[in-house]
């Protein structure tokens, strides 16, 4: 039973979809792996998926700060996976790294130039992208704990200058030098050469963002099949600033006027299942219709 447990908390997106029939049982376990293997086993089809998750990932063009935790972490799950399907770190930092540069803030990006030739210094043999994940895992842990001493992140805006009540706020200038800079969408594999610009950029981050609090896709929050604990919930809802009825940012459960149309079906509560602890040791009981990722070589490696 305990195995059966260990493999089902391992598992996300499509290979967790692929065993959610089988009864909670001992017994079953042997008939689980089965199915993982023929499903996820293909080593070829694996590689392609991580690839592809990549993609996507950098086709978002340049992330917000509230993402960069889940960007981190996603990038460095498929990379890793990648290295475990015999790709290097030098393929895979050739084929990627101009556009994981694109997506970084302008002031990251010169951060991690500057640290980059610095770590060069000390290992010369280290890869651009092995440094990218370095810098990107200290720089998400940095504001995590600043986020724990301070009471949350800095605001974006906390740079510009206060003015006395009364008095008009300066007019703002026509060419500001803090803007964003707005990268060219990938509309390739990260294998191939050559871009393509997407009309749509010009308009992507004036939209509000409704990306999921907890892994950073494009699908609402509640419906989220990601492998979290109750408790690592708790803490993205806290970091991205949300509402812990509806999950949505940028307001508190107080004035909330939005959440689910029922209540929890495992406790009666005013909240989605998700967050429900009563409902943690039971994956299968999220009423879910969205798989927002595959992780097939976590699914192929967890069943060995």
């Amino acid at each position: 039973m305990e195995k059966f447990n260990l493999l089902r908390h391992s598992l996300s997106g499509k290979a967790l979809d692929a065993i959610a029939h089988l009864q909670w049982e001992e017994s079953h376990y042997a008939l689980a792996k089965e199915i993982i293997h023929e499903r996820f086993g293909d080593s070829k089809l694996a590689r392609n998926s991580h690839i592809r998750e990549i993609d996507k990932l950098l086709e978002r063009g340049l992330i917000q700060y509230h993402r960069l935790e889940s960007f981190s972490e996603t990038l460095s799950l498929n990379v890793k996976a990648l290295l475990a399907l015999d790709n290097s770190y030098a393929e895979l930092s050739t084929a990627t790294m101009q556009r994981i540069l694109r997506c970084l803030p302008t002031d990251l990006r010169e951060k991690f130039i500057r640290k980059l030739a610095k770590r060069k210094l000390s290992d010369p043999l280290i890869t651009d992208l092995e440094s990218m994940l370095e810098f990107l895992n200290l720089t998400v842990k940095v504001r995590r704990e600043a986020e724990l001493e301070g009471g949350g992140f800095p605001q974006r805006d906390s740079r510009r200058p206060t003015f006395h009540q009364g008095e008009p706020p300066a007019s703002k200038p026509r060419h500001s030098q803090h803007q964003a800079y707005t990268p060219h969408r990938a509309t390739h594999n990260f294998f191939t050469s050559g871009q393509k610009q997407s009309s749509g950029d010009s308009n992507q981050h004036s939209k509000v963002d409704k990306s999921c609090i907890f892994c950073g896709d494009d699908h609402e929050s509640f419906r989220c099949r990601a492998t979290l604990t109750l408790q690592e919930r708790r803490e993205r809802v806290i970091q991205q600033k949300a509402c812990w009825i509806c999950l949505k940012r940028n307001h508190s459960a107080k004035t909330c006027r939005d959440g689910p149309k029922r209540n929890c079906a495992k406790c009666n509560g005013r909240h989605y299942v998700i967050m429900c602890k009563k409902a943690q040791l039971d994956t299968a009981s999220f009423m879910i219709s969205t798989v927002p990722t595959t992780t097939t070589t976590e699914a192929t490696s967890s069943v060995h």
